[in-house]
């Protein structure tokens, strides 16, 4: 991992609407859902138990027993392969647009190393270059008529 994405991928974990990130070792991956520092704390994803029955006794106090490991899954971030997944989650259309103006405001304050950024449009790949590019995100920026209600929203 290039040390210049540490500090954002650190600021990540702590943006409300984050829920973790998956990365780890090659062949060994770890759901990371929180820091102290450069430490990453995670769980493994391919430890499974089955669901408990959901009934007067939930959560029984051995399905709360078995929730806890003694062998927390933990990395320094320096070692972290930079093959990552994020995961978000907005609960609604506000959450949404309070996660897309933290994630604007990591683009300015992180500049080029931002690991994840937003736009208002689509980009337009069938510009002949890189300036016109540019130039039809602003246009489209500046032009847009569309209502909220017909906004497409699609997070990879």
């Amino acid at each position: 991992l290039n040390t210049a994405y540490i500090p954002s991928l650190l600021h990540l974990l702590e943006i409300p609407q984050t829920m973790g990130i998956l990365g780890g070792r090659p062949n060994h991956a770890i759901y990371f859902v929180g820091h102290e520092g450069n430490l990453l704390h995670g769980l493994d994803p391919h430890t499974t138990q089955p669901t408990p029955p959901l009934d007067s006794t939930f959560p029984s106090d051995d399905h709360l027993r078995s929730m806890k490991t003694d062998s927390p899954q933990t990395m320094d971030i320096h070692h972290i392969d930079p093959s990552i997944a994020v995961a978000f989650y907005c609960k609604d259309r506000a959450d949404f647009q309070d996660l897309c103006g933290r994630l604007r405001d990591m683009s300015v304050e992180f500049s080029s190393t931002a690991p994840v950024t937003v736009a208002e449009s689509a980009p337009r790949y069938d510009a002949s270059n890189l300036s016109d590019l540019c130039l039809s995100l602003e246009d489209d920026a500046n032009t847009s008529e569309r209502s909220d209600e017909e906004d497409d929203y699609v997070l990879l």
